[in-house]
């Protein structure tokens, strides 16, 4: 399963969680002590795991695209900065051939 397709189920995951309480909740109304325990305190935690598990994903998911989109932007100025010293070295090195050819030294 890719990043991208965990991401994209997030909130299917989160609704799972939600899901899974309230039928721990509801059986544990209905149901003896050993089930009791399990749907009252099991299942529900189960719920919390998975809701947390997504929101936890999601914002580490968050922090991952801002951290790489940092990246991609401090490329991106690296090469803007070394295309502007390229353009001005070539500048300056053709005004010095200008300079020596004018003189008739070239």
């Amino acid at each position: 399963m890719s990043l991208t397709h965990v991401s994209a189920n997030i909130p299917a995951i989160s609704a799972f969680g939600k899901a899974l309480g309230a039928t721990g909740a509801e059986l544990a109304a209905e149901k003896g002590l050993l089930e009791a325990t399990s749907s009252a305190i099991i299942l529900p935690s189960l719920g919390v795991i998975a809701t947390e598990f997504a929101l936890a994903y999601e914002a580490a998911h968050t922090v991952h695209n801002a951290g790489f989109a940092q990246v991609v932007a401090d490329l991106e100025d690296s090469a803007a900065r070394s295309a502007a010293t390229s353009a001005a070295y070539l500048a300056t090195e053709k005004a010095h051939r200008d300079t020596i050819a004018k003189e008739g030294l070239l």
